[in-house]
């Protein structure tokens, strides 16, 4: 064998070693890839199989709606300039079931002390802004507010839907609109218990006509607020129906009739018109009637729908009782 004949053998069995690691490699390479997607399945098995899951959003047997649950909330603020009272005004917004959330923060003028919160809710088609007269005389009377747009109204992009809309999607296991709308005030209630500026012990609910509803039902919801405020509201009846199929077990958990009694012993006050021509009368009481006590019913005679001046005797002393300013 010539010199040249064995170097070339040396590089052929080279060659062969060569192609030996190569299929080593790639053996190794298919391993390591098997172990990986096993892994990745286990983990997917025990994370939507083997976690009990709390669901974000439920309904109870007798209708009432209940989140997880909520943490602590983000928001974002900006000055807004304003003359007048003379308080500090700031916008908000923060995040609420995939959409934005936009209000105003009122906070009266220099306060020495913690002041007790207010979520104001706006009624159908009102937004923040218009509710901002509401906003002021509360702010004169030393309360500090955070109006919302609720979904649909004003900045707002989210479609709410007609009654039928919501019933649909909670019938095929969405989240209605309405149901989010809650969250948004329990949100907003969030917000507020984390301003320093906020008595957290003292805050309420407050809202005008559909407003007044979604108030006493977050109310309702969240046990450590304070009470609620309806004004120009009412419920759908729904107060002491027993849910039998998913048509009345949803109606009843946007019905604020079947809220009003998990209130108490925290206070609910009632404010209406008996000239309102939008919700009568008749309706408040019986909404009222299945509050327990401590409860507190206003009637004026104002021709209109909504807050009115008429009312405002009546709520300046409500609210001092249900924040204990007044016993």
């Amino acid at each position: 064998m010539t010199v040249t004949d064995e170097l070339r053998d040396q590089m052929l069995g080279q060659k062969d070693t060569y192609k030996s690691h190569g299929s080593l490699s790639r053996l190794w390479k298919a391993g390591w890839a098997l172990i990986l997607v096993l892994f990745l399945l286990g983990i997917t098995i025990w994370y939507f199989f083997l976690i009990p899951r709390v669901p974000e959003w439920t309904v109870s047997a007798t209708g009432i709606l209940n989140f997880s649950e909520r943490g602590g909330v983000v928001y974002g603020e900006s000055p807004i300039s304003e003359g007048g009272t003379g308080g500090r005004v700031t916008k908000v917004n923060y995040d609420s079931r995939g959409a934005t959330v936009y209000g105003i923060l009122r906070i009266p003028k220099n306060p020495d002390k913690k002041v007790p919160g207010i979520v104001l809710l706006p009624g159908a088609g009102v937004t923040k802004e218009t509710e901002q007269k509401v906003a002021i005389e509360l702010e004169r009377m030393g309360y500090a507010t955070l109006t919302i747009d609720q979904r649909g109204i004003g900045e707002s992009k989210e479609e709410i839907g007609d009654i039928n809309y919501n019933y649909d999607s909670f019938r095929m296991g969405n989240e209605p609109p309405l149901h989010k709308s809650i969250y948004d005030a329990l949100r907003g209630y969030d917000l507020l218990r984390a301003r320093g500026e906020i008595d957290s012990d003292n805050i309420i609910f407050m809202g005008e006509s559909m407003g007044g509803r979604t108030a006493i039902i977050a109310a309702g919801i969240e046990g450590r607020s304070k009470g609620a405020v309806g004004m120009s509201t009412g419920g759908y009846g729904l107060g002491e129906i027993i849910p039998k199929n998913n048509q009345t077990l949803f109606q009843r958990s946007i019905d604020p009739d079947a809220y009003i009694g998990l209130l108490a012993p925290r206070k609910i006050l009632m404010i209406h018109s008996s000239k309102d021509n939008v919700v009568q009368l008749e309706n408040a009481k019986r909404t009222f009637s299945f509050a327990n006590e401590p409860k507190r019913f206003v009637e004026v005679s104002c021709e209109t729908h909504g807050y009115c001046p008429e009312m405002r005797e009546g709520l300046a002393s409500g609210l001092e009782w249900i924040f204990g300013l007044n016993p």
